[in-house]
């Protein structure tokens, strides 16, 4: 079985959208894990309103490329509002990314991913098989499934499904313990 190692920063709806995408890639025999280094897949839920994600979000990239220089078959993906704001930025700071993609596409995130371990060849990324313009696409899909929880009860204010991208596109800056709207305190 293959194994998801998820990183999620940002407001509660990113922790909602990281648990719609455990709860996709479950469905195709991915298992969670902790542990990066055990990981086959590695995905950072970004978010383009809380002070300091987007700091954090390339340092965490920086300390990841290590690891995929050990493993060049480990796929590193970042969605998210920051992922579709700022596509370009990522793949520029961020040459071992695999796949980037925004909030709209969080319902295909299993075909992203199958599509990325199939067809990239070792010792080049996805997004330069498939260039930056081939990718925008991918951000604009609007297709929405039911969610998929994570197990036990569920957690307040998840009820706004396609992230913060509303507040992402004003590039407004909230305090670290202000709430998105959407989401409750």
């Amino acid at each position: 079985m293959a194994k998801l190692h998820l990183i999620t920063y940002g407001c509660q709806m990113n922790e909602y959208d990281s648990e719609r995408v455990a709860g996709l890639l479950r469905e195709r025999q991915y298992e969670l894990t902790d542990d990066a280094t055990a990981a086959d897949v590695i995905l950072l839920n970004t978010c383009a309103i809380r002070e300091k994600a987007e700091e954090k979000v390339f340092s965490r990239l920086g300390e990841l490329k290590r690891l995929k220089a050990a493993r060049p078959e480990l796929v590193i993906g970042v969605m998210g509002c920051m992922a579709q704001l700022q596509q370009e930025t990522v793949l520029r700071r961020a040459p071992q990314v695999d796949l980037v993609f925004g909030s709209p596409a969080i319902a295909r995130v299993g075909d992203l991913v199958e599509r990325v371990r199939r067809e990239r060849r070792p010792g080049h990324q996805y997004h330069r098989l498939l260039g930056i313009h081939q990718l925008h696409p991918l951000l604009l899909i609007p297709v929405m499934l039911p969610p998929h929880p994570r197990p036990g009860p569920p957690r307040r204010g998840s009820g706004h499904p396609a992230g913060c991208a509303d507040f992402a596109r004003t590039r407004a800056r909230v305090p670290s313990g202000a709430a998105c709207r959407g989401s409750s305190p």
